[in-house]
């Protein structure tokens, strides 16, 4: 069947995954629109605030497609304030899921890796949920509430996405290209996977997916540091730049540090071809140019 006619809005069209989404729902003949919190919108975007009472909360028309990319995703700011972060996170985000769904809108849900233990690699996407931090747990909270809905509400996890102008990232390549050393840390993990990889998966699981949970994920554990020192490698930078150092080191509290990061996509790849993204891969559909 194909996507013509499907509307498809996108609460959070501003943000970095709404952003991102748009063009590749344009591609597809897909009719997309946003919402945005900021009073100057975009033509055509709609004004929703989340921190706002529900009733204000008006749609022009009924969406056959929602994708949930509003939220407050600082794991530090999550922690500081649990309670007015779980009103943005949790409380407003079912309020508008009911609404929406009770017109017959389908939800697509982004969700994270940390809402799981990272015990071992790879884990299954019917594992025991253990949320690792205030934010996990807001969005596992969200996750049992979409299971509920069954086929009209899909789950996508997703381990770390490295935007094409990542601030971490520009910011090592800044330093290295001036000589300068940098401290990644070494006893934090990551699965890397590309931005623009993450949004076509989000786009798929919502045109073309079912209900439930649907995981996507970097082929490998790596920490920060061995990430830095692949970057460091790719622009030639003296090894000796990298100087990798713990958190404790550091004087950095870590609000969640699973073990394992890596996620099982066996019903990604069944379904729509998706495998783990390997480094090199990942490396190569990201922006170096830090100016």
């Amino acid at each position: 069947m194909g996507n013509g006619g499907r509307r498809v809005l996108i609460v959070g069209g501003d943000s970095t995954f709404g952003r991102a989404l748009r063009p590749v729902l344009a591609a597809q003949g897909v009719d997309g629109w946003g919402t945005s919190r900021r009073p100057s919108v975009r033509t055509g975007d709609i004004f929703l605030d989340l921190a706002a009472d529900p009733g204000a909360w008006t749609f022009p028309e009924r969406p056959d497609i929602v994708v949930l990319c509003a939220a407050i995703t600082g794991l530090a700011d999550c922690a500081r304030d649990p309670i007015g972060t779980r009103l943005i996170n949790v409380e407003r985000t079912l309020a508008l899921v009911d609404r929406l769904a009770a017109l017959g809108s389908r939800i697509v849900y982004p969700s994270t890796n940390l809402v799981l233990a990272g015990a071992s690699p790879f884990q299954a996407a019917d594992a025991p949920i253990r949320p690792l931090c205030e934010y996990a747990r807001q969005k596992a909270e969200v996750e049992q509430a979409l299971l509920a809905l069954g086929d009209q509400a899909a789950i996508l996890r997703m381990t770390k996405v490295i935007p094409p102008a990542s601030p971490l990232v520009t910011g090592w390549i800044t330093s290295l290209r001036a000589g300068r050393p940098i401290r990644p840390l070494s006893d934090l993990m990551l699965a890397p996977i590309p931005l623009a990889g993450l949004i076509d998966a989000l786009a798929r699981v919502g045109l073309e997916g079912g209900g439930g949970i649907y995981q996507v994920t970097g082929a490998e554990d790596i920490s920060y540091a061995e990430f830095a020192a692949r970057i460091a490698a790719r622009f030639g930078c003296p090894a000796e730049l990298v100087q990798p150092a713990t958190a404790a080191e550091l004087g950095i509290r870590l609000e969640a540090q699973p073990p394992h990061t890596t996620l099982d996509p066996a019903r990604a790849r069944r379904e729509f071809g998706i495998v783990p993204f390997a480094l090199d891969e990942t490396l190569n559909r990201m922006s170096f140019d830090a100016g």
